[in-house]
């Protein structure tokens, strides 16, 4: 490996493309990680909106459930990201202390989003039978 970098090295051309291709490799981990927080987010502000009418109660049902069913999906993306993050620092590629602590938020971000979404179905529940209610009168 070394060896390779030394080669590399001595062609300068192949050199910078190597440090562009490190850098567009970084900028894509480094938007799918904060993709994954800002869907946390986007959501978590969404769903704990109190439904205005029938079409926002639906519109959030459906997130909800859509999120819901997403669930595993979103899990396994936490995998391949640390994946990424340790290749680039056995690279001796420097991240930020801030990429990092988000990294290292990403777990009791995901923990909380799982909670949210526990507790918008039941808060949803009780709106549909709210509005239900009200039909009803």
């Amino acid at each position: 490996m070394v060896l390779i970098l030394v080669q590399v090295a001595e062609n300068s051309f192949l050199a910078k493309e190597l440090v562009v291709q490190v850098l567009v490799h970084l900028l894509q981990v480094m938007l799918k990680m904060e993709a994954l927080l800002d869907k946390f987010e986007t959501n978590t502000a969404t769903l704990s909106e109190p439904p205005r009418d029938l079409d926002h109660l639906a519109t959030e049902v459906n997130l909800q459930q859509s999120l819901t069913s997403e669930m595993e999906e979103t899990e396994a993306r936490f995998g391949p990201l640390e994946e990424q993050y340790k290749a680039l620092a056995q690279f001796e590629v420097t991240v930020s202390d801030e990429e990092l602590a988000q990294l290292e938020s990403l777990p009791p971000a995901w923990e909380s989003f799982k909670k949210m979404l526990t507790t918008s179905a039941t808060t949803l529940e009780k709106s549909k039978t709210a509005f239900r209610s009200q039909l009803n009168k």
